[in-house]
């Protein structure tokens, strides 16, 4: 029944993008710690250390018109105030990539939180007349893209001694890297990328593992990696000193395992806008 209510909201309005908040700096940075603790909940400490059951997510990209920056983002804020006024049930964290795209994760949990925020906007949509922030926000548009995506605890690293909540919650900037496994090749990338893990453990990399799987709506059937970092310097001064310290076992596993499964690689580089988050 969800995932056919998930088809029928991938229909819906364009004017339903996740945005987040205005709010004071020591407010905000609480709800960092919120979503951040909703974004791999029961991922403990130590290399090995899962979220015990995966979740869903709804991530919607935005890439707007260039010069419309100050209206895109003043309307985004309108909007979660009113989203904020109607008492809106579900977390959301916005990010950055470039002047021109952003992505806004609503942690939304299950299938069954799909529903729920979709009948949330019902009584808004059957309303007729968009709220005012809503033209200003669909004029500074150029694309929008949504999609349902699950989280992959069989994929998570996390080095001893550091927790993927208070990582993310320090963390200014996410490494994304985007894969799209060859037809009938997943169950073989799934096992290639966990063949990474105790390489990463043996070799004390020191950076934090996220990943998903986008389940339904577009670019299915992407698999992200994702790492959380202080900044990007900081990601890819770690990231190069974790590659010499695993030496030429990674990329033989790059090589010879990971890449002969995989048609395409997109790479991101996301900036954390927690001055656009929302918490309920």
């Amino acid at each position: 029944m969800f995932e056919r209510d998930v088809l029928l909201w991938l229909s819906f309005v364009v004017w339903l993008i996740t945005i987040e908040g205005r709010r004071s700096p020591m407010k905000r940075k609480s709800q960092v710690m919120v979503l951040a603790a909703m974004l791999l909940v029961g991922v403990a400490t130590g290399a090995f250390a899962q979220q015990p059951t995966s979740q869903i997510w709804e991530v919607v990209d935005v890439e707007i018109k260039p010069g419309m920056r100050a209206q895109y983002e003043a309307a985004v804020l309108e909007r979660n105030a009113w989203r904020e006024e109607g008492g809106y049930p579900f977390g959301m964290q916005a990010f950055r990539a470039n002047l021109y795209h952003y992505r806004f994760i609503t942690y939304v949990g299950d299938w069954a939180g799909v529903e729920r925020s979709r009948r949330w906007f019902e009584p808004f949509l059957a309303a007729g007349a968009p709220p005012d922030f809503v033209e200003p926000l669909q004029s500074a548009t150029v694309k929008l893209s949504r999609s349902y995506i699950r989280t992959r605890p069989d994929l998570v690293y996390v080095p001893e001694g550091q927790t993927f909540a208070e990582t993310f919650t320090e963390a200014g900037y996410v490494h994304e890297i985007r894969l799209f496994p060859k037809p009938g090749m997943t169950r073989a990338y799934t096992e290639a990328q966990a063949a990474f893990i105790p390489l990463y453990a043996d070799s004390n990399v020191q950076l934090v593992r996220g990943a998903w799987s986008v389940w339904a709506g577009a670019n299915v059937p992407e698999q992200s990696l994702f790492f959380p970092a202080e900044s990007a310097l900081a990601f890819w001064e770690e990231r190069n000193a974790g590659i010499e310290r695993m030496g030429p076992e990674f990329r033989r596993l790059q090589r010879e395992v990971l890449i002969p499964t995989v048609r395409n690689v997109e790479i991101w580089a996301w900036e954390k806008r927690d001055d656009l988050n929302y918490q309920p």
